[in-house]
């Protein structure tokens, strides 16, 4: 250690007393990553087994980009500093120190590349807030209550139907709290693994704070039959906060990236991101359009996680009717799933939906979701509401569901259809992106070859728990049908096609086989009931 830096340690050791004061933290990125190979060959010491095996499932090597940090520079750091954060992914941390002048040591750092000022924090105090535990609401006659049609938009509702609820997935929500989670009876008992906080670490107070993040995962999470069904309520949700509501800074840039980062660590296979950023207060550096290429430090940290085998989806972002008009960041990173607002007739985008195209050039959103929803608040009653925010969840909790149905499918594999499920695809436009995609028509047109199924040059039918399913080809089809016949040639039934399902579990058990007529030709295959 020099004598300047041991200076400067004393200094800081007493300042401890007068820590009510605004503090300033910096990002500090390293040079290198020493030799970091042999740290690869044991990542069970950084990442968890579920995380490991989630990489294995997609062909995902561990590289550069997963090693751990130098443990020297951090010690030598944190003998000096206090260490808000770490970022395998950056090569860097955090730190927070009294006065300005106090980063000037890392000047005489010869591991250190740079240090930027990114954001400010004052102590933090939370406060409990009332709530209503059980949810009231109408019982209604469809299961999934109040969310019934806006499921039905991207067909996640229809995915429920045939028993994909996101089940074996888990979700991170990345936002500004999640009050009263805890206490709200809204059908996630059971399901929400972790809670932390990236900001001030308060992990114990995260169902103190944010009434934002209640909501999006309530549009996610919900499990009350009847009442209000989320759009993956089988799967599991880790609870991250990285959203300062007293500041809007660079520094949350990070907070999202370290979030991003335990997220992948314990094995997380989606993150939601229903917040952006276009300006940043006083002092910073302020954004503008040419900054949409996906260079910015949450941008590249979302494409990052995708690369780790993670589904990033976004919020497009409300300023279609303001000034700044465009998406904001993270939503134009390249491999992020940013999501558009539908307006309340589900059918046209909604005026504050942001539009695209990335800075250069890239569609962006890329498909769109309902905006004007029903969520729970933190005083535990349903309300409506509208944003991109809630198209989000909705869109992510409907990627759970669908990836649960394709479980061979890697993160960009899962991208890319949703992207190409997007009914405007050939088409794009800088409002819309690729359109409404639908979830359940992609499952339909990649079912896994472990269910029987027939595939025609004018369309394609399966079998699952007793349902025979039928793409949109066959349905619009002029006079399509199909006939059932037993085993011995005899037939049994016989229908129209006329939606997408039609159950025949009432056969008895047993082989069939499946003969699907239209004008253009006809086709059969073998069913075992």
């Amino acid at each position: 250690m020099s004598y300047r830096e041991f200076l400067l340690s004393l200094a800081m050791l007493g300042s401890v007393s007068v820590y009510s004061q605004e503090m300033y933290r910096y990002a500090v990125t390293f040079n290198d990553k020493g030799d970091y190979q042999s740290a690869l060959e044991n990542p069970l010491e950084f990442l968890s087994q579920r995380s490991v095996e989630r990489r294995q499932r997609q062909g995902i090597a561990l590289d550069s980009i997963d090693a751990p940090l130098v443990k020297e520079y951090v010690d030598r750091l944190s003998s000096l500093y206090k260490i808000v954060g770490k970022s395998r992914w950056l090569n860097a941390v955090m730190v927070e120190v009294a006065d300005k002048s106090d980063i000037d040591v890392l000047e005489t750092l010869d591991f250190v590349k740079e240090a930027e000022w990114v954001g400010t924090y004052l102590p933090e105090s939370f406060t409990d807030y009332d709530c209503e535990t059980e949810i009231e609401a109408d019982t209604s006659e469809d299961s999934h209550g109040v969310m019934s049609e806006l499921l039905d938009v991207n067909g996640i509702r229809d995915l429920h139907g045939i028993g994909f609820d996101g089940k074996g997935k888990l979700i991170a929500v990345t936002d500004d709290g999640f009050c009263n989670m805890d206490r709200i009876n809204g059908g996630w008992a059971g399901k929400i693994v972790a809670v932390k906080d990236f900001i001030g670490g308060h992990d114990s107070e995260m169902y103190k704070e944010g009434n934002h993040g209640t909501r999006v995962t309530s549009c996610i999470a919900s499990n009350l039959k009847n009442k209000y069904i989320g759009s993956a309520p089988g799967a599991e949700c880790v609870l991250l906060r990285t959203e300062n509501l007293v500041a809007e800074e660079p520094a949350e840039e990070y907070y999202w990236t370290f979030a991003a980062e335990f997220a992948d660590s314990i094995g997380a296979d989606i993150i939601n991101v229903s917040l952006g950023y276009n300006t940043y207060d006083a002092g910073f550096r302020q954004l503008t359009h040419d900054d949409l290429d996906g260079s910015s430090v949450i941008s590249r940290s979302a494409d990052m996680a995708v690369g780790r085998g993670m589904v990033v989806v976004g919020s497009a972002g409300n300023e279609g009717n303001k000034t700044w008009k465009r998406i904001c960041i993270p939503a134009d990173a390249r491999e992020i799933i940013s999501v558009g607002a539908l307006d309340s007739g589900l059918s046209v985008v909604a005026s504050y939906s942001s539009s695209g195209p990335s800075a250069d050039g890239r569609v962006k959103p890329d498909v769109l979701a309902p905006g004007t929803v029903y969520s729970i608040n933190i005083g535990g009653k349903i309300g409506s509401g509208n944003g991109t925010s809630f198209a989000s969840p909705i869109m992510a909790g409907g990627i759970a569901c669908l990836w649960q149905a394709l479980p061979e499918l890697t993160a960009r594999d899962i991208v890319e259809l949703v992207r190409k499920g997007g009914a405007d695809y050939s088409s794009p436009d800088n409002r819309s992106g690729y359109g409404i995609s639908n979830l359940y028509d992609i499952y339909l047109e990649n079912a896994p070859n472990s269910i029987p199924e027939a595939e025609f040059a004018y369309g394609k039918v399966f079998l699952k728990n007793g349902r025979l399913f039928f793409s949109d080809s066959l349905i619009f089809e002029p006079d399509s049908e199909y006939t059932i016949y037993s085993i011995d040639g005899k037939p049994v039934y016989k229908s129209k096609i006329y939606n997408r399902e039609q159950d025949i579990s009432f056969l008895s058990d047993g082989y069939y086989v499946v003969e699907v007529r239209t004008d253009l030709g006809s086709s059969s295959f073998k069913i075992v009931l």
